[in-house]
C-alpha cells in the first residue's frame, strides 16, 4: 500500500498541478462536462463528447441573455397591442426556453460544485495518512534543529530550516482541513516544493 501511495501521489499531484503554475485558471475552469437533457457528468480530463464546463456555461449564459432580450421585445410588442394572441403564445414559448436554459446552467453549477467537493474529500482522505506521518517527521526535525540552534546561536542555516518546517506544518494542516479545492491545489504545490527544499 505504501508503494502504491508513492506512485499515485506524484501522479495525482502532477495531474492536479499540470498547467496551474502557468495559468490562472481555477480548478473548476479545468473541468469537462457532458451535458444531457436533465443531467451533467463532470470529468477531470477531457473525454470524447465532453467540453469545458466553463464553455458550456458561457454558451448557455449567452443564449439566456438573448432569450431575455427576446422576451422583453415580445412584452414590448404585446403592450403596444401588436398581434397580442400570437405574441402571448410566443411569450410562453420563449419563457419555457428561458427556464430550460436557466435550469441547465444550474445543473452545471451544481454538478461542478458536487464534483469538486467529492474530489477534495477523496484527495484529502487519500493523502491523510502520508501527510500525518510526514508532519510527525517534520515536527521531530524542527525540534532537533531548535536544539542545535541552542548550541549554535549564530547559525544562519538553522533558523531558515526551522521557518521552513513551521511553514510546512501549516501547509499540511491546511491541506487536510481546507474546504476549497483551489486552496488545496495551491497548497499541494507549495507543499511539494517546500518538502523538496527541506530534504535537500
Amino acid at each position: 500500500m505504501r508503494d502504491l501511495k508513492r506512485i499515485i501521489l506524484p501522479l495525482m499531484a502532477g495531474s492536479l498541478l499540470m498547467g496551474w503554475s502557468f495559468a490562472n485558471e481555477s480548478f473548476s475552469e479545468r473541468l469537462y462536462c457532458q451535458l444531457g437533457e436533465t443531467s451533467v457528468r463532470v470529468y477531470l480530463l477531457q473525454e470524447e463528447g465532453t467540453f469545458k464546463c466553463t464553455e458550456y456555461r458561457r454558451l448557455l449564459d449567452s443564449y439566456l441573455r438573448r432569450e431575455y432580450s427576446s422576451i422583453m421585445q415580445v412584452i414590448t410588442n404585446m403592450n403596444r397591442g401588436d398581434d397580442v394572441e400570437y405574441r402571448r403564445a410566443l411569450y410562453e414559448e420563449k419563457k419555457q426556453l428561458f427556464f430550460k436554459l436557466f435550469s441547465q446552467i444550474k445543473l452545471i453549477e451544481n454538478a461542478v460544485s458536487d464534483f469538486q467537493s467529492n474530489f477534495l474529500i477523496r484527495s484529502q482522505e487519500f493523502i491523510r495518512d502520508e501527510l500525518t506521518k510526514k508532519r510527525q517527521e517534520f515536527v521531530s526535525m524542527k525540534e532537533d534543529y531548535e536544539q542545535q540552534l541552542l548550541q549554535s546561536p549564530y547559525s544562519t542555516f538553522l533558523p531558515k530550516k526551522i521557518a521552513q518546517l513551521k511553514d510546512i506544518e501549516g501547509l499540511i494542516e491546511r491541506l487536510l482541513t481546507t474546504k476549497e479545492m483551489d486552496v488545496f491545489v495551491c497548497d499541494l504545490g507549495r507543499y511539494l516544493t517546500l518538502s523538496k527544499q527541506i530534504v535537500s
